[in-house]
Order: structure tokens, then C-alpha cells, then sequence
């Protein structure tokens, strides 16, 4: 199965490597579910993995096999224990997951959501979410709605954002920038990603790939989830439960599988 992220999959795992301001709240919200975990877009384990090495079952989909192959390698390294307790499956969002195992908590972290740009595919995700979720069982939507803000401000400048660089002991110094376009489905945003790489030999390669980002309203958030089998409980400005307000950074959603 071909994805946008296949391209920038090592790149893109360097770059998340540290990245840990939502483990806390996927800890306490796990614990809180007392079972069985899905992560939708799990990528190369940054949320994933954690929660499986403190001892819970896991179950990881992405459609990139370039991301699940990275997941796979971090995954070798650890305990026999911790490797038995992950599942990786290779598919898309919608896709209903084979097998009988039903979820206690399933959750869509760092705005991987976005990359859904039809509202009528949100609510499928929500629909086959449900259909593998336990009565009762807590699902979690991560919002960026700082980052809705930013392409829009990139867009309208017309320029090519430098976002940061940082040095990979492996890769070499990494440079990520991105362009914006506007996109052909409604309120959304058509993004290339350009990573520059000075490897440790001295040469420079660049990658490339085309995603797309769409903007997500709460109000259309909770009529998708009830239309799909669940209740909408909360809204959270941050990942520390702060008060949501369309200003704030970030929209994490909660509802419960009815």
C-alpha cells in the first residue's frame, strides 16, 4: 500500500523522535480504560510504543508500510514481553480491523486526523472505530488547531516555510520546510513537504511528498460521533485537559462508545 509518508518515513521518525508533551495525557487516559489499546496512524510508535512498554495490550494501524517497517525495528529492541503485547496492521483509517478483539481505547494522536479531508471519511473512521470499540470504551481525537492557523499564514505569504533543523547522528543535519497551496476539497489545504539533509559524508539529498490538511470544526466533530455510535463528552484546550476555546492550540476531543 503506496502513502504520502513512505517517502519521508525515517526523516519524518527522526523529526517526533523527542517528542513526548502528549504521553502523559495518552497514559492517564489509558490507564482510566483498563484494556485493550488502538492507535489509527500510529506511524513509527512514538505514542504507541510507550504505552505498550508499561504493560498494555496494542494494536497499531497506519497506511504507510515504510512507518509500520520503522515501528517494527523500534519494536525488535525491546523485551520479548513488550514485542508480543503490539499488533501492527497496514491499512488505511476506514478499513473495519479483521479479527475479534474489542478496544477499550482507541486514539488518533498529533493531528493525524487532518489528513482525512472528506468529512464523509471522518465519519467513516469513526464508524469502523466503533464498530471493533467495547460498550463504554473511550476514544480520543487530537485537533491541531494552531497548526490550521500556520498554513493558512504560509499560504497567503506565498513563501517557502522553514520550520526548524535539527542534527540526526545517523542522517546527518536535516532541514524541513514547507510550501501551501490551496486544496480541491473544501476547507483544506494542499502541503509539500521538503526535507534537505547534509548527510555525514558531506552530500545533500532532498525528499519530498504532497499530503493534504484539512480544517475540523468541533460542532462537526460531535455530529460525526453520534452519528457513528458515540457520545461526545469533552473538549480540551491542550494535552495537560486545559479549557477549550477556538483560540486555543489544540482541540483534544474525548467521547465514549454508546
Amino acid at each position: 500500500m503506496n502513502n504520502e509518508y513512505d517517502a519521508i518515513a525515517e526523516v519524518y521518525d527522526s523529526e517526533y523522535a523527542y517528542f513526548q508533551d502528549d504521553a502523559p495525557m495518552y497514559a492517564q487516559m489509558a490507564e482510566g480504560a483498563r484494556g485493550p489499546i488502538l492507535e489509527l496512524g500510529c506511524g513509527a510508535g512514538r505514542a504507541l510504543l510507550p504505552l505498550a512498554q508499561s504493560g498494555f495490550t496494542c494494536a497499531g494501524v497506519d497506511a504507510s508500510a515504510a512507518m509500520l517497517e520503522l515501528f517494527q525495528k523500534h519494536l525488535a529492541k525491546e523485551p520479548k514481553k513488550t514485542q508480543q503485547r503490539v499488533r501492527l496492521i497496514c491499512s488505511d483509517m476506514i478499513t473495519p480491523i479483521a479479527g475479534n478483539e474489542l478496544y477499550a481505547f482507541c486514539f488518533i494522536a498529533l493531528g493525524a486526523l487532518h489528513h482525512i479531508a472528506d468529512y464523509k471519511d471522518r465519519r467513516a473512521v469513526f464508524a469502523a472505530a466503533r464498530s471493533v470499540m467495547r460498550t463504554g470504551g473511550t476514544l480520543a481525537l487530537d485537533i491541531s488547531q494552531h497548526e490550521w492557523r500556520r498554513l493558512n499564514l504560509i499560504m497567503d505569504s506565498g513563501a517557502l516555510a522553514h520550520i526548524h533543523t535539527w542534527r540526526d547522528d545517523r542522517l546527518g543535519a536535516v532541514s524541513h520546510c514547507i510550501s501551501v497551496g490551496a486544496d480541491e476539497i473544501p476547507n483544506s489545504r494542499k502541503i509539500t513537504y521538503l526535507y534537505d539533509i547534509v548527510q555525514n559524508d558531506g552530500l545533500v539529498r532532498r525528499i519530498t511528498t504532497d499530503t493534504v490538511f484539512a480544517d475540523i470544526a468541533l460542532p462537526e466533530m460531535i455530529w460525526a460521533l453520534e452519528l457513528t455510535g458515540w457520545r461526545f463528552r469533552n473538549a480540551f484546550g491542550d494535552y495537560e485537559f486545559g479549557e477549550w476555546t477556538e483560540q486555543s492550540p489544540r482541540c483534544i476531543i474525548t467521547a465514549q462508545a454508546i
